[in-house]
């Protein structure tokens, strides 16, 4: 018999869940977006990271730089091949599905390195509250 998950075992899994989301919206795809899918929703993520830092005009020469960077890194992410989809074509060699993951990997560690300036940038012109919210959102 099942027993209920305990209060703090959840609590992990909500951080470990966020954390992968976090790092998933760093190289600007919008939640649940994986390499190979659709970018269409990137904007609306923008907007959505925009809101919620209540970005001022100010902020602004920042804030784009960022999201720059975001839309370039979903079209990066979007172009790239499905890894899911390697996994499960039994038709490529398993040499071909490790060189398929490297891409990816290489495709995610760029995307990773464009946003650190612009975040970092980003990061200094913010308020201590937006800055505690970037930190929960990235």
């Amino acid at each position: 018999m099942m027993q209920a998950m305990p209060a703090e075992m959840m609590q992990m899994m909500q951080r470990m869940h966020s954390g992968a989301m976090s790092r998933m919206a760093l190289m600007g795809a919008p939640a649940g977006m994986m390499p190979g899918s659709s970018i269409s929703n990137v904007e609306g993520h923008i907007a959505f990271l925009k809101a919620e830092l209540k970005i001022t005009d100010p902020q602004q020469k920042a804030w784009e730089e960022f999201a720059d960077a975001l839309r370039t890194n979903a079209k990066a992410l979007a172009a790239a091949p499905n890894p899911m989809m390697g996994a499960m074509n039994h038709k490529l060699s398993a040499g071909a599905r490790l060189e398929q993951q490297e891409k990816l990997l290489t495709l995610q560690l760029e995307a990773s390195k464009r946003s650190r300036t612009p975040l970092e940038a980003l990061s200094t012109v913010l308020a201590d509250e937006q800055k505690k919210r970037l930190d929960e959102l990235i």
